[in-house]
């Protein structure tokens, strides 16, 4: 007796995510964060003799006009905020379960920018140490140093792991290629003038971002972990 033959299930490979811009926003995005506007129109020389609360406000303009634009982008895509963080947060064990992952990276990150940062000067340089947030050092209070970290981990994570990541991804097909590329852009967007060590240190820590924002498919941790990275390094 013939039995009906069963036709073999194909695996179709998962379709290239959409665009959550347009691509003309992301190249204005990227001329920004590549091209050091900010130096050669000498904003560092003019906020160097400047009062800290006066450099902080700047650096807090900045932080959160790039954002009003990155977001003016998605909207025009029809992509939502939510989109590129992920849930939020609907208990407090959802929070410190994410807190418990960001110190973690944070502590690794901070491994990585010594290693990087000052040991890589010291064996393959042989120079001192120099100041990574040499700008703000001038900041007083714990406040404006709070509020720069956490403005700085919000903006930069939805920017690169958000943005960028998924961006990438839709123009490239790839996600491999995606998680590469926004740690490159994130690197040289600290500026690509600073020593080798710092872009190399900056890169890997794009990467580890990268890593937990693929893996946890949310912000939040990555978040935490950027704030508490940047408050040591504006600390110390």
């Amino acid at each position: 007796m013939a039995t009906a033959s069963t036709q073999p299930t194909v695996q179709r490979p998962a379709s290239r995510p959409g665009l959550v811009a347009p691509l003309w926003h992301t190249g204005i995005v990227l001329l920004i964060l590549l091209i050091p506007w900010i130096r050669w129109l000498g904003v560092p020389k003019v906020l160097s003799n400047q009062p800290g609360g006066l450099i902080l406000i700047y650096a807090l303009l900045f932080q959160w006009g790039f954002f009003v634009l990155l977001y003016f982008g998605l909207r025009i895509q029809g992509t939502r905020l939510k989109d590129l963080i992920g849930e939020r947060w609907r208990s407090f064990q959802d929070f410190f379960k994410d807190l418990r992952v960001g110190l973690i990276v944070c502590g690794f990150n901070v491994l990585l920018l010594f290693l990087f940062g000052h040991l890589w000067r010291l064996v393959v340089q042989h120079t001192a140490r120099a100041t990574i947030f040499g700008g703000f050092s001038a900041l007083e209070g714990f406040g404006g140093v709070l509020a720069i970290a956490l403005t700085a981990g919000f903006t930069e994570e939805v920017t690169c792991r958000g943005y960028l990541q998924r961006q990438f991804h839709a123009v490239t097909g790839s996600a491999r290629w995606a998680f590469v590329l926004q740690a490159i852009v994130f690197s040289l967007a600290h500026g690509y003038s600073r020593p080798s060590g710092d872009l190399l240190g900056m890169f890997l820590i794009g990467l580890v971002f990268g890593f937990i924002a693929i893996s946890r498919q949310n912000l939040l941790p990555g978040i935490l972990a950027h704030a508490c990275e940047d408050c040591f390094a504006l600390l110390t």
